[in-house]
């Protein structure tokens, strides 16, 4: 009978073989797990450095770059904070909206660019990375020592419908005439679209965009350019079943008291009504929780600057047919040609008057918008990379 082969050596190099897989195993799943905390993290920080940008590229496009690495760079990465630097930063031009019947989503050709940001930009780019040590680089795509993120954000360019905006309107023709100046002078159709030059404009000029928000009395110094009649303050009905001084006061100073979305194309209630002390007391609210003091109003289609207006005019307001139902007051109801934001001047400028609120005209980010096609005020800031 043949002896039995004495395996023990054999044993032991299958063990040692089958340690040293488990080992790789396991160091190249720590590796993987490690780099996909690592990327998300990245992608999280650049994420948040577009977003940033892209909302001061709303306001002006000075320090974009600055304000998009700040944002970033709060933003842990493994056991380090980001570290983003300017260069990560570009702008551009973003298709987001229908071209020829589609939505391409993509690059404007030339975009996106070096810094620095131009009046036409309307997107920011930040390209960020982290250095890396994998035992796994190769495998793991990592071989440059570094790990890298992309992120754009698309500033649309307006908001066609929103809610939690204020109980008062302002003739469009009013935000065309403090515009106009800057355009050389030239008087421009009172319904003109807003184009490039306007928003050039309100990105670095918005605080000579002077106008009067409510004007209580008459026609005086502070509001020059008030298309208000003496005692109009332009009050309008949010929703059906708006009325009173009380309820109007409350709406102004609340933060959003108001769900119910109106916009392009909607019917409004004008009313008219001199109510100084709620007024009053409502900015002071308002303003004293938010700074600065940014407030979203209707700007309506006034007949007497657009004669060939379609829609019904000098409309009893208890028509709710037409316009949004509050039944108290007398008024007409006209048509919303968009949002309006300005910031309002708080505390008031001196000398002027109870009842008499004024600001300036600027573009102002509504996260809860619904987008449009035409430019307003109002804009919304998408991640779209």
């Amino acid at each position: 009978m043949p002896r039995l082969k004495n395996r023990r050596g054999a044993i032991m190099i299958l063990a040692a073989f089958a340690v040293a897989t488990l080992v790789i195993m396991l160091a190249f799943v720590i590796d993987l797990s490690r780099l996909y905390v690592q990327k998300n993290e990245l992608q999280t920080a650049s994420d948040a450095a577009a977003l940033s940008g892209a909302l001061h590229l709303s306001v002006t496009t000075n320090h974009v770059s600055d304000s998009a690495v700040a944002a970033g760079n709060r933003n842990r990465i493994l056991t380090h904070n980001a570290a983003l630097v300017v260069g990560d930063v570009m702008c551009g031009v973003w298709d987001g909206l229908p071209v020829n019947g589609t939505t391409p989503n993509t690059w404007h050709s030339g975009s996106p660019h070096a810094l620095p940001c131009v009046s036409t930009d309307n997107a920011v780019q930040v390209t960020g990375s982290d250095p890396t040590s994998y035992l796994f680089s190769a495998v793991l795509n990592a071989t440059n020592g570094n790990v890298g993120a992309v992120a754009a954000a698309w500033v649309a360019p307006t908001v066609d419908k929103t809610s939690c905006i204020k109980p008062l309107a302002v003739d469009y023709s009013l935000l065309l005439a403090a515009l106009d100046p800057f355009r050389g002078g030239v008087a421009r159709n009172p319904l003109r679209v807003l184009d490039g030059i306007d928003y050039s404009t309100l990105h670095n000029n918005s605080s000579q965009l002077i106008f009067c928000l409510k004007d209580g009395s008459t026609g005086h110094a502070t509001c020059p350019n008030s298309a208000n009649t003496p005692g109009s303050f332009n009050i309008i009905g949010l929703q059906p079943g708006d009325r009173g001084g009380n309820q109007y006061g409350n709406e102004l100073a609340a933060n959003c008291s108001e769900s119910y979305a109106i916009g392009a194309g909607d019917n409004i209630d004008v009313q008219t009504g001199n109510i100084v002390g709620q007024t009053r007391q409502g900015v002071r609210t308002f303003c004293s929780n938010n700074t600065p003091c940014t407030m979203k109003f209707a700007l309506y289609d006034n007949p007497t600057t657009d004669p060939g207006a379609t829609y019904p005019t000098d409309k009893p307001a208890t028509d709710g047919a037409a316009c949004s139902g509050q039944t108290t007051g007398t008024g007409v109801c006209y048509k919303v040609v968009t949002i309006g934001a300005a910031v309002i001047d708080y505390p008031p400028l001196p000398g002027t008057p109870n009842g008499v609120i004024t600001g300036h005209f600027t573009i102002a980010n509504d996260p809860g918008g619904t987008i449009g096609t035409t430019p307003g005020l109002l804009q919304r800031v998408i991640l779209v990379k």
